[in-house]
């Protein structure tokens, strides 16, 4: 026992240390693609586009994994004689670093705190964060460039999917805020237009080389 408190210790500072933060063109670049593409040869073939999302696919489920770590080990530090039976099982789950593995654990292996399930006993399961989970695995195993573009920004897709409180889980990351007003300013943009300000050098550059002048 001493040994696994141990290692969840370290696990959870090695968590903490590393600043969980998403870049915020990231989000500005997925729905600025999606405006992009009908106008750019070869559209999600396209080689910076391409390359882009490969990017953006990686970074997100990198910290998203972090994020679910980091989650998981809160729980591990709490007295639940319920997760206590699957301490030893967890542990190595999560260093194996998949998001398959964090949808057996929020889905069956963890709870919600003692406190929100005595007040409410049909909410105990970890739902909201198995569903981030199954969307983090779907994106992480995609095979389509427009498949993962799909899957961060469609109306139930990964950047809007909620937390135990029902607001964003994006407000779990240290730039929650901007990532959320940059969520708000994408769902609510008409083209590129508004966008163009905030994007990546890379989709700022495949606008002007093609010519796309309704970014003024």
């Amino acid at each position: 026992m001493f040994i696994t408190n141990n290692l969840i210790l370290k696990n959870k500072k090695n968590s903490e240390d590393t600043s969980l933060s998403i870049p915020v063109n990231i989000i500005y670049d997925s729905f600025a693609i999606q405006f992009l593409v009908p106008y750019v040869k070869n559209g999600y073939d396209n080689v910076i586009i391409r390359s882009r999302i490969s990017y953006i696919k990686k970074a997100l489920v990198k910290i998203i994994l972090k994020l679910m770590k980091q989650q998981v080990l809160k729980y591990l530090s709490r007295k639940d004689r319920y997760i206590e039976k699957y301490k030893e099982e967890i542990l190595q789950m999560i260093n194996n670093n998949l998001a398959s593995n964090y949808i057996e654990i929020f889905g069956k292996m963890t709870l919600r705190s003692a406190n929100h399930r005595s007040h409410y006993p049909e909410d105990q399961y970890n739902d909201k964060w198995k569903q981030i989970a199954v969307i983090t695995n779907d994106l992480a195993n995609c095979s389509s460039s427009s498949e993962a573009i799909d899957i961060i920004t469609r109306q139930n897709g990964l950047l809007n999917l909620v937390h135990n409180t029902e607001t964003l889980f994006l407000d779990k990351f240290t730039n929650g805020n901007d990532l959320i007003q940059a969520l708000n300013r994408c769902n609510n943009a008409q083209t590129v237009n508004g966008l163009y300000l905030y994007v990546s050098d890379d989709i700022k550059e495949l606008i002007r080389d093609n010519r796309i002048n309704f970014y003024n």
